[in-house]
Order: C-alpha cells, then sequence, then structure tokens
C-alpha cells in the first residue's frame, strides 16, 4: 500500500518528535503493508516549515530509515491561505506528486470551518493548472454537517483523501459516518494515515481498507491505497500485498 499523508519526519511539527520514534512509526506502517510513505509535514500558521529545511531534515530520515525498506517521499500538507498563490509563484510549494499532469498538493481546512473564500481560491489555484487534494475533510465540522460540500470541491476539480481511521471507526460516529457518505458518493480518491504517533494517531491503513471494501468493493478500494497514490506518486501500479 501507499501512504500519501503523514507526519513521521521527526522534528517539524506536531508528529514524531525524535528520531526513535519516526522510526517505530515507520516499521509499524511497513509491519500494516505500506511500501512506499510520503512524510508531509505541516505548513501553516504555527509551522513554518521552510521548504529547504524540509528537504534536509528528510534527507537525514532517508539516511537513518535506509534499513527498514519503505520508500519515502517529501511533500508537506498546506493549510488554506491566500498566501498559496504566492507560494506556487515562488516555486516553494512542496508538491505531493502530479495528477494528469497537473502539479498536486495536500490541501488542509481548520478542524472547525470551511473559511470564506476557499472554493474560489480552488477555483482559481484549478484554473492555473494546479490540483488542490482536500486531506481529511470527514473531520471537519463544515464537511460533516453537510458532506454535499466536498462534491462542490471535486467539481470544481479538487481530488479528496479521508484517514483511514476515519472509516475505520477509531475517531468517533461523526467522522465515521461522514468517511461513509463521501465514499459511498464517490467524492473519495485516496485513504491515508495522517499518522501523528504510535498510539492516539498510529501507522495503519488495513482497518480502513477492509471498511472501504465493504462499500466499494476490493478493486475500489485498493484504488485508493494502491493505483490512485500510484498513479499521483508517478509510480507503476503493483499489487498490493
Amino acid at each position: 500500500m501507499i501512504d500519501i499523508h503523514s507526519h513521521i519526519l521527526p522534528g517539524v511539527d506536531d508528529g514524531a518528535r525524535t528520531l526513535g520514534q519516526a522510526l517505530t512509526m515507520l516499521r509499524m506502517a511497513a509491519d500494516d503493508g505500506v511500501t512506499v510513505q510520503a512524510l508531509t509535514p505541516h505548513i501553516n500558521a504555527m509551522y513554518k516549515n521552510r521548504p529547504e529545511d524540509l528537504r534536509a531534515a528528510f534527507d537525514r530520515f532517508v539516511a537513518d530509515a535506509s534499513g527498514i525498506g519503505v520508500e519515502l517521499r517529501l511533500a508537506a500538507e498546506i493549510a488554506v491561505s491566500p498566501e498559496i498563490p504566492g507560494m506556487i509563484a515562488g516555486e516553494r510549494m512542496p508538491w505531493v506528486g502530479a495528477w494528469e499532469g497537473r502539479p498536486a498538493f495536500l490541501l488542509e481546512f481548520p478542524a472547525t470551518l470551511i473559511p470564506a473564500g476557499s472554493l474560489r481560491l480552488v477555483g482559481r489555484l484549478v484554473a492555473s493548472g494546479v490540483t488542490p487534494i482536500v486531506v481529511h475533510p470527514e473531520r471537519n465540522r463544515q464537511f460533516q454537517a453537510d458532506p454535499t460540500l466536498l462534491a462542490d470541491y471535486v467539481k470544481e476539480g479538487c481530488l479528496a483523501q479521508i484517514t483511514s481511521g476515519s472509516i475505520a471507526g477509531e475517531y468517533g460516529r461523526t467522522p465515521f459516518q461522514t468517511a461513509i457518505r463521501m465514499t459511498e458518493e464517490g467524492w473519495v480518491h485516496f485513504l491515508a494515515t495522517d499518522c501523528h504517533d504510535e498510539t492516539h494517531r498510529p501507522p495503519g491503513m488495513k482497518a480502513g481498507l477492509r471498511q472501504a471494501e465493504e462499500i466499494l468493493g476490493k478493486e475500489g478500494a485498493r484504488a485508493l491505497v494502491m493505483a490512485n497514490p500510484s498513479r499521483l506518486l508517478g509510480l507503476a501500479t503493483k499489487e498490493a500485498p
């Protein structure tokens, strides 16, 4: 499986604090069946990570994690902000990959709301040739109150990623029900862990994959963790273990 969203890179945000914790998390991901792991630290008002600093931290971690046998990729989780177009224009956007020839990035909304003007911002980004990937919308209260709002973003040209723990029922009833609805409606393109630690928000894709299989069937569910992430990262599609 391929996990496109995690906070394993140590010491850069609210994810892994130490190298030891990061290596433990990566081993957990490998044991769960992840063969390619994207490391996607926050870039937001609290964590003002610079791409060059993330690259240096990533290069160190790749060397430290070389014996685990998981291919690592570097990107970031970008908080919705009017600054995003400037990041792109200044070539400072940590892209997660590309979709249909268009660069793609992980876009995060606040937990409680969708900021005014977000759909217009997304529309401008899509018109400029960029594909935003809306991450964990099932955990946003405004999307929870009206899941059909995600359809507006998908129609505008976004992709969407839900959290494996949400659809597995690990984060409570409302995220679970919202994730189920979004998946049933066909608005979801990726399943990822968004893991932050070993215990409260740990690596783990299989439980979410099993639940997705109940909705989409085996082939449809595996597309969320294999075919679509492979396409995004420019990898040859291969069977999941």
